[in-house]
């Protein structure tokens, strides 16, 4: 069945987290440019996949740091196969983002 998901990529929201956290599966980690609005192109960013989900996690600098921190590797590619938790929560800008939990399962 053809799907709008084969066609475009739809980046994961704190709002579809629905104000609880999910404990999801790696599935793909890379590199690929994500728009930036505010320089009006698009930024190199590491992008993660998850088991049976549609939507992608662009991350940012804080969120990159918690999985190096859980992890204990910089290396992306090794944390495919790894389990996180992620759950909204408010930046320090005020703004709702996609908190990276701690707990770590392999």
């Amino acid at each position: 069945m053809p799907s709008a998901y084969d066609v475009y990529v739809f980046y994961l929201e704190p709002a579809d987290l629905k104000g609880q956290s999910h404990t999801v599966k790696i599935v793909k980690a890379r590199v690929e440019p994500v728009f930036d609005p505010n320089v009006r192109k698009g930024i190199p960013r590491i992008v993660l996949a998850f088991e049976n989900r549609k939507k992608v996690l662009p991350l940012n600098k804080t969120q990159v740091a918690a999985l190096i921190e859980i992890t204990g590797t910089d290396d992306y590619s090794l944390w495919v196969g790894k389990e996180v938790t992620l759950s909204p929560a408010p930046a320090s800008n005020r703004k709702e983002t996609i908190v990276i939990g701690t707990n770590i399962r392999t």
